[in-house]
């Protein structure tokens, strides 16, 4: 198979956006209830969400899950 292919090509994007979901998800997973509602009326779900908003999301999750853990910690 030639690496510069389109089908090789085509094969790594989506190999690539399905990396970046799953990285979404497993930090989404972590959040509230409430936090993941929140997400998904922001969002729609995992899969909706863009190519170009995928960082974002992802963000919004790390960010999220380092307020939960600093509340924790002073509570």
């Amino acid at each position: 198979m030639n690496i510069n292919s389109k089908e090789f090509l085509g094969e790594f994007d989506l190999k690539v956006k399905e990396f970046k979901r799953e990285m979404v998800r497993e930090n989404l997973n972590n959040c509230t209830e409430k936090q993941i509602d929140l997400f998904n009326r922001m969002y729609g779900s995992i899969e909706a969400i863009k190519e170009d908003k995928m960082r974002h999301a992802y963000n919004q999750c790390r960010r999220t899950l380092e307020k939960n853990e600093t509340e924790k910690a002073i509570a």
